[in-house]
């Protein structure tokens, strides 16, 4: 998918050093805290513009990720949710999960690279994948088909299409 929105480009430091030379590097030199292959690995993902660095300490997920036409749908329908906080299961767990996968984990300076040292750095921007953007937008979808007929319920002209939603949405 490609950012449907434009976005500001945030240069992060680029604090990793020469590339090593993988050819000639031997079992020794991988087992070191500078191993060849972290660096290597580093570098590579650092072009990929998948986290900012600001420091050699706090990083966080690229925002650029969350611009495809799914997540910027599912984050349009999240204040929508906040009605049914308190009466329904499903909009608490949406709303959890969202925000404590942007604010929490993705967004933070602080948590996240303490999430990176336990997993790897270079792994931290796939947890935008936690948003769950396909019950978000069913969720949203089936909150506007409900309004629809509640509206078509109480007008008076509308038995045909009363009778058919209701027979589809054996919810209602």
């Amino acid at each position: 998918m490609t950012p449907t929105l434009p976005f500001f480009l945030l240069r992060s430091t680029d604090r990793f050093g020469p590339v090593p030379n993988l050819g000639n590097t031997t079992a020794a030199a991988a087992m070191t805290d500078a191993s060849p292959f972290l660096i290597w690995r580093w570098v590579s993902n650092m072009n990929q513009r998948r986290i900012i660095l600001f420091d050699l300490d706090r990083y966080i997920s690229d925002p650029s990720l969350i611009f495809e036409v799914p997540y910027l749908l599912a984050l349009a329908m999240m204040p929508f949710f906040l009605l049914k906080l308190r009466s329904n299961v499903a909009a608490q767990f949406i709303l959890g999960v969202t925000l404590v996968t942007l604010f929490g984990v993705m967004f933070n300076p602080v948590i996240t690279p303490l999430i990176g040292s336990m997993a790897v750095p270079w792994l931290i921007w796939r947890f935008h994948w936690l948003i769950p953007f396909a019950l978000t937008i069913a969720f949203g979808f089936d909150a506007i088909l409900q309004g629809v007929i509640k509206v078509l319920t109480f007008l008076p002209g509308l038995t045909r299409a009363r009778k058919l939603l209701l027979a589809t949405c054996r919810w209602s």
